[in-house]
């Protein structure tokens, strides 16, 4: 013969308890897993000729600074301003094709894409680029710290 468990109002409340516990866990643990999402409209009208946006930055006079794979687009509240490759031209970015941002607080902007690393005086737009015989790919820059 099997025993019948018996149902008592302690063993009620511990599956009670134990059930709404998981339930918590399942929920703090679905909240804490979800990614912001952020939407940016494609503003062709203003500027912004790309969907596919790889990289943001904003630089100290607030700019906000977009990457894309047709250049890189500079943002004042307002419209954009494209900074794009014009081959040939030294004075414009090494590639249109731009993988990585990162603004410097000395008010330069370094620019990582296809053709090699290009920085940008953020307020005269000055571009100097640093390019290799062979075609590189600069993917992230880190600052080397003083010790």
């Amino acid at each position: 013969m099997y025993a019948a468990q018996q149902l008592t109002p302690v063993n009620n409340a511990k599956r009670i308890l134990l059930v709404c516990c998981y339930g918590f866990l399942c929920l703090l643990c679905c909240t804490a897993s979800a990614q912001p999402r952020m939407h940016i409209e494609k503003v062709e009208a203003e500027g912004l000729t790309n969907y596919y946006i790889k990289c943001i930055a904003q630089d100290k006079a607030g700019f906000m600074w977009f990457g894309s794979e047709e250049g890189l687009f500079r943002y004042d509240g307002y419209s954009f301003l494209a900074v794009k490759n014009f081959p040939g031209d030294p004075q414009t970015i090494c590639n249109n094709n731009i993988e990585f941002l990162k603004a410097g607080e000395d008010g330069l902007l370094w620019v990582g894409s296809r053709g090699g690393l290009s920085s940008i005086n953020c307020r005269t737009l000055q571009v100097d680029n640093f390019t290799a015989p062979q075609v590189f790919t600069v993917y992230s820059v880190t600052s080397a710290g003083a010790d």
